[in-house]
């Protein structure tokens, strides 16, 4: 009798520690998570800042620009279970040429989209501010 209860004791302990686990697992991916998202959120400030700032050049700009695209693309990966791309990586994939006139047009729907984004995530956006 004494027996199976210390089987019993060490099966329930072993259980709570099971569940313990993948709590910490959890808490440390939401860590992760929100991490990336102030990030992201900080790269948005940051280039719109730069946007509307006459007295940056071109360079200074387009670095906000891909600083926030960096950070768009670590939260996207993050959420999709991989690893964000290290800066050598994020580098080489990033296209080389590109038109004047077209990145204007797509900073201004990007610098749309985090709105659009922030709507689908609400809690997100909550517990960032």
């Amino acid at each position: 009798m004494v027996h199976s209860k210390d089987k019993e004791l060490e099966v329930a302990l072993e259980l709570f520690n099971a569940e313990l686990e993948k709590q910490k697992s959890k808490e440390k991916e939401l860590a992760v998570v929100k991490k990336a998202e102030k990030r992201k959120a900080e790269a948005v400030k940051a280039l719109q800042k730069a946007e509307k700032n006459p007295n940056l050049s071109k360079e200074e700009k387009e670095a906000a620009k891909a600083v926030w695209l960096k950070a768009d693309d670590d939260l996207k990966r993050i959420l999709a279970g991989e690893e964000p791309l290290a800066e050598e990586e994020a580098k080489e994939e990033e296209p080389t040429s590109e038109n004047t006139e077209e990145p204007q047009a797509e900073e201004e729907a990007k610098e749309e989209e985090p709105a659009s984004e922030n709507t689908e995530e609400p809690q997100a956006e909550e517990e960032a501010s």
